[in-house]
């Protein structure tokens, strides 16, 4: 009697298991839960609960536009992992329809783009599970895509010395921290004066923004010898306690536009990537890049080719790439 009593609660316990299991699976929540609460509104709650954190406004991120133009007024019970899995499908097979007022027509999103699609829902499916909104995540861990190889873009040492000479003052010195040291945006926003020792060559990498940086860990890294006379000069003009600090004098936002302003110094220290000779006769769209600006003619209909300078693409995230490739070798 104990052994069949034993084995009726063993059975009982791996049917709960199998249930939970496929309750998981298919997104399926608890009748206790509030049917009527919706993705818009985690999304609404999610955001705040960040913007709290970063002590800080915080924009609402085009990840999160398509999130909630597709799940917007779905109830959180209703999302399956079906329901989940088509929609990164779609994401990647299918262009997004034009927003009104839009000026350009969306493209198809890269696979890396899509796996950090699932990511947020992920993180946002969790907060619901830890604010007792849902009992289960939905997304599968299963799941991931896996992302194209991405091209490493990076600069030579001569375009690095280029590029900053033709930055503004205002910005060189940011910069030339970020080439030389590797430290992200919101690494180099963050950098308070007091973790810059130059009688030891060593930076303190704490905080990012107002938070810790990525992986909560403090870091020490080590000054280049040609970073220190850029952190001499701003050191030397220190006018708060952030090294960096906004016209204000408080820290910078995390929507400052350094994009913007490592592109325009790469356009005045007139960084290329090659020329682009065109043909110019109607009906023939022969195009070929090379490194110099020599002139030829097109080889299908012998017209002179037009040439053309192409910029440089540079991201702020090159500059730590930069970093890494020259730190290797």
């Amino acid at each position: 009697a104990e052994k069949k009593q034993a084995r009726l609660k063993a059975e009982v316990e791996a049917h709960r298991e199998e249930k939970e299991a496929k309750d998981k699976r298919e997104g399926r929540m608890g009748k206790d839960l509030d049917p009527a609460f919706t993705f818009s509104r985690l999304a609404d709650r999610y955001t705040e609960e960040h913007a709290a954190k970063l002590r800080s406004p915080i924009t609402v991120s085009s990840r999160m536009k398509h999130l909630v133009r597709h799940f917007g007024p779905r109830s959180l019970m209703a999302i399956s992992t079906g329901d989940i899995n088509a929609f990164l499908t779609i994401m990647q097979t299918k262009a997004q329809p034009v927003e009104e007022g839009a000026k350009r027509k969306p493209k198809l999103l890269k696979k890396s783009s899509v796996e950090h699609l699932r990511r947020q829902l992920r993180a946002m499916f969790n907060f619901a599970i830890e604010n007792h909104l849902l009992k289960a995540n939905p997304v599968s861990a299963k799941s991931k895509i896996e992302a194209d190889d991405l091209e490493v873009r990076f600069l030579e040492i001569d375009q690095v010395a280029k590029l900053l000479a033709a930055a503004s003052q205002q910005w060189r010195a940011f910069i030339a921290v970020a080439v030389y040291c590797g430290l992200r945006k919101g690494e180099v926003i963050g950098l308070r004066a007091k973790n810059v020792d130059l009688k030891r060559r060593i930076i303190t990498v704490a905080p990012s923004y107002n938070g810790p940086p990525k992986g909560k860990k403090i870091r020490l890294v080590p000054i280049p010898p040609e970073l220190a006379p850029y952190l001499e000069v701003e050191l030397g003009r220190l006018r708060s306690v952030d090294l960096f600090p906004s016209a204000s004098g408080g820290m910078m936002s995390r929507h400052t536009k350094t994009e913007e302003k490592i592109r325009k110094a790469a356009r005045d220290a007139g960084l290329i990537q090659g020329f682009d000779h065109t043909c110019r006769r109607k009906g023939c769209d022969f195009v070929e890049r090379r490194a110099d600006d020599a002139l030829f003619r097109c080889p299908r209909c012998h017209f002179v080719l037009w040439v053309e300078p192409v910029e440089i693409d540079v991201k702020f995230k090159d500059t730590r790439s930069t970093w890494a490739t020259h730190s290797y070798e």
